[in-house]
């Protein structure tokens, strides 16, 4: 017999760990499947996200200019009995009521046509915060030494007079119909300079009203008395209202809340006033929330610190995050 010429040239061993499955390399593959899906996934919710989120889409997107923005309201700040609304009176020193001053300086220093005393505020659709702007812009206005009235002619759904806690029954409606005098629905506020003129009672025919030749009357009688009328009005994109209100303005701004209104739908509501030659002053973007290390969330961060650090005392009740709309 013959035998072959064979050598053992290393022992066989038992493995000390499992060939499959290996778990280190599964725990890689997985990490980078998930960053990879993360990605992803806020890149489909990037694309799919229509709404108006940043100030800059306002500029380039609608054409108009970028007045402002107004952050999300935490109502810790609020201070007990005086409504949360109404942060440019009771928190001055809050990130909100920055933000309010200086939409006035916008307001007060844009190349607005001369003589722009009567400005509309409006939105393209329900629930933007139109009248929350309004009123806190009326009372930054006044808080700088102007004569200002804040006129409620949103006559569908009415809110100024809760706002303000004031009654209704006597108002713009009771005027126009002959129910009452323009200086029984005058209603002077806590705030020095800032007067209201409540919607009054609900009216069957609210656009025939604030388009009739009694209106014009009356806000040319009202421009004798103030320096600054600020009306607040009915969503563009829901009745006429505001469209007909154009007629008696001077420049309108428009309320966008942030990342909840469609951009088309603001693109059709800036194409409409502009097709009936609306002076549009601006834009603000209300209801921001501070993101990542974005130059807002520093913006919003420092004057929200600098309001703690000066001494602005808060209340001992539960925090929460609100987001204005009316």
């Amino acid at each position: 017999m013959k035998t072959g010429n064979i050598r053992v040239i290393d022992k066989a061993e038992i493995p000390t760990v499992p060939i499959s499955p290996n778990k280190k390399r599964m725990v890689l593959i997985s990490m980078i499947l998930g960053i990879a899906l993360g990605i992803g996934f806020a890149f489909v919710l990037e694309y799919l996200d229509n709404t108006i989120r940043f100030p800059e889409e306002i500029s380039d997107y609608l054409g108009i200019p970028y007045m402002g923005l107004v952050p999300a309201f935490d109502t810790d700040e609020v201070l007990d009995g005086m409504p949360v609304e109404l942060i440019a009176l009771h928190s001055p020193k809050a990130a909100a009521s920055e933000s309010f001053r200086g939409i006035r300086t916008s307001i007060l220093f844009s190349s607005a046509k001369p003589g722009s005393q009567v400005i509309l505020v409006t939105s393209a659709m329900p629930s933007e915060g139109k009248t929350l702007c309004s009123a806190n812009i009326a009372i930054a206005m006044a808080q700088a030494g102007s004569r200002v009235l804040l006129l409620d002619c949103d006559m569908r759904c009415p809110t100024i007079h809760k706002t303000f806690q004031i009654g209704r029954h006597v108002g713009l409606s009771s005027v126009m119909f002959g129910r009452s005098k323009l200086k029984d629905a005058i209603i002077p506020t806590q705030i020095p300079n800032l007067d209201v003129i409540p919607c009054g009672p609900i009216p069957p025919n609210p656009s025939e009203i604030l388009g009739s030749k009694k209106m014009r009357s009356l806000i040319d009688e009202l421009r004798r008395k103030y320096t600054k009328i600020i009306i607040d009005s009915s969503p563009i994109s829901a009745v006429t209202d505001s469209i007909v209100l154009t007629q008696i303005s001077d420049s309108i701004v428009l309320v966008i809340r942030a990342s909840s209104t469609p951009r088309q739908l603001v693109k059709n509501t800036v194409d409409q006033l502009k097709n009936i030659n609306a002076y549009i002053l601006g834009s603000v973007l209300n209801a921001v929330k501070p993101r990542g290390n974005s130059y807002y969330h520093y913006q919003y961060n420092y004057q929200y610190g600098h309001a703690r650090n000066n001494g602005h005392k808060k209340k001992n009740r539960k925090s929460h995050q609100r987001s204005w709309h009316f």
